[in-house]
């Protein structure tokens, strides 16, 4: 019998623990606002994070609107409009 420590996770965990991260970063930062083109380098940070991966910046974002972190809500809405477009 395997320990838990020895089990690997599975895909489904693993995405759902980056989704999770990818909210958690947008909140790291949020203080990113407040400054003049903050948001854009907030946005590109998490685009980079994310490989563009604009199903999973985009599964971040709702998870983000739905549990009302509206500045991280904001970056990854502005992360997922710039992903979108370079693809």
């Amino acid at each position: 019998m395997k320990r838990r420590s020895q089990i690997s996770p599975s895909p489904d965990r693993e995405h759902v623990a980056e989704v999770r991260d990818l909210v958690s970063l947008g909140d790291y930062l949020a203080p990113e606002m407040h400054r003049t083109g903050g948001i854009d380098e907030a946005a590109s940070a998490v685009r980079e994070w994310a490989d563009d991966d604009v199903a999973m910046i985009e599964e971040a974002e709702t998870i983000a609107w739905n549990q009302h972190r509206d500045y991280s809500a904001e970056i990854l809405h502005r992360a997922r409009l710039l992903a979108t477009v370079a693809h």
